[in-house]
């Protein structure tokens, strides 16, 4: 049977700290962690965020549903713009 011990640090003594490749690694297998849900994530962004910004940018054009030949104009812009 194994046992697990924890280190406490004394008061006055700092924690060693990591070497610099245990610190690479340790980021690395964090982003293994996290490399399957960047695909959904991206899904996701795209299905919610742009239907929001089409949303802003038609509500700043005077668009005319029944008849969307015409060209929009601006409305929230002055004339010189």
């Amino acid at each position: 049977m194994t046992t697990a011990t924890a280190r406490i640090s004394r008061p006055g003594r700092s924690a060693p700290q990591p070497s610099r490749h245990a610190r690479s690694r340790e980021r690395a297998l964090a982003w293994a962690r996290r490399a399957p849900l960047l695909p959904a994530l991206i899904f996701l962004i795209i299905v919610t965020q742009l239907p929001f910004v089409m949303t802003l940018i038609i509500s700043f054009l005077n668009w005319n549903s029944l008849s969307p030949d015409k060209t929009p104009r601006r409305t929230c812009c002055p004339r010189h713009l």
